[in-house]
């Protein structure tokens, strides 16, 4: 399913879990505790093992200014709060870390999470 918005798309996969299965959307172990940036990170690191990798190179991953100007909108206490959760991830501005940071800030979005409760995520 696709939900095309004016600055965003939502979609949702339907799948079967596969042995070994674990990234983004979780591990399928029916524990949802544990899907998270912080825990699919410390399972599977940052980034694509290199013999895994399925294409011909690496690309350096950069910032957006608008992915910038984000983080700058996330401030006081929501901030302070997702600093503490994201120390972790690593050095402050590594791509691990801003990952945290844009999940953490902005990832209990109320459009979000009332669109995943309709559709009975």
């Amino acid at each position: 399913e696709v939900f095309r918005w004016t600055n965003y798309l939502d979609f949702r996969l339907t799948m079967t879990a596969q042995p070994g299965q674990d990234g983004c959307c979780g591990n399928f172990d029916g524990d949802a505790t544990n899907d998270g940036t912080w825990h699919v990170m410390q399972r599977m690191g940052g980034r694509v093992a290199p013999g895994e990798n399925i294409f011909n190179h690496r690309t350096n991953i950069g910032w957006t200014s608008h992915e910038e100007a984000l983080l700058k909108m996330c401030n006081g206490a929501r901030r302070a709060d997702a600093e503490a959760f994201c120390s972790h991830a690593g050095a402050a501005n590594s791509s691990p870390w801003k990952s945290c940071m844009l999940d953490a800030c902005f990832g209990r979005n109320e459009h979000v999470l009332r669109m995943t409760k309709q559709l009975g995520i």
